[in-house]
């Protein structure tokens, strides 16, 4: 079983051999070129890209309006998007982030160092993703209050916590509520 996580590198230029080449151990590399339509189009599963890894500077296409396209569309928007550059150029970088990149670095840039950024990235993702999942197992997605299950679990620590007071309970029952919700 491949335990390798999987890097989607969208890259005009030859930067893409050469991240191909410094990430290939400890990644399994998807490489594409910047048309959003053919990379919609590959056979892949999007939820197996742990990063995407773009060149803001190709050529090609106009790299910003690619980048918030990437950000904004349902099928890559809670992937980390890491944005290299060739051009130390604090404009282009403040635009990336701005557009969503999750990080930026400047080629060329040691293997190392790149790795811990993708590292970075993607644990800040599933550190994200497991909060949602928390907080859905917790709140009602409705109400965004406790579900019965949390409350009733703080309301027994309460109560467990403070013998000696009493409290009241209130409970609301509003007739035909499925009508008032739809």
């Amino acid at each position: 079983m491949n335990d390798k996580k999987t890097l989607l590198i969208i890259d005009d230029n030859d930067n893409n051999t050469t991240l191909n080449y410094l990430l290939s151990c400890e990644y399994d590399i998807i490489p594409a070129d910047s048309n959003i339509d053919y990379i919609k189009g590959l056979n892949i599963e999007f939820k197996i890209i742990s990063a995407i890894i773009l060149n803001i500077q190709s050529p090609e296409i106009n790299s910003f309006k690619f980048l918030n396209t990437l950000t904004k569309s349902d099928m890559f928007k809670n992937i980390p998007i890491l944005v290299t550059s060739p051009l130390l150029n604090q404009e282009t970088e403040v635009n990336a982030f701005r557009m969503g990149a999750w990080d930026f670095i400047h080629l060329p840039i040691s293997s190392e160092v790149l790795k811990y950024r993708l590292d970075n990235i993607i644990s800040k993702s599933q550190l994200t993703a497991f909060n949602q999942l928390h907080y859905l197992d917790d709140y009602d997605k409705l109400t965004e209050i406790y579900n019965k299950t949390k409350f009733f679990d703080k309301t027994h620590k309460m109560l467990t916590k403070n013998p000696e007071k009493e409290f009241v309970f209130i409970r609301f029952d509003i007739v035909r509520f499925k009508l008032i919700n739809s």
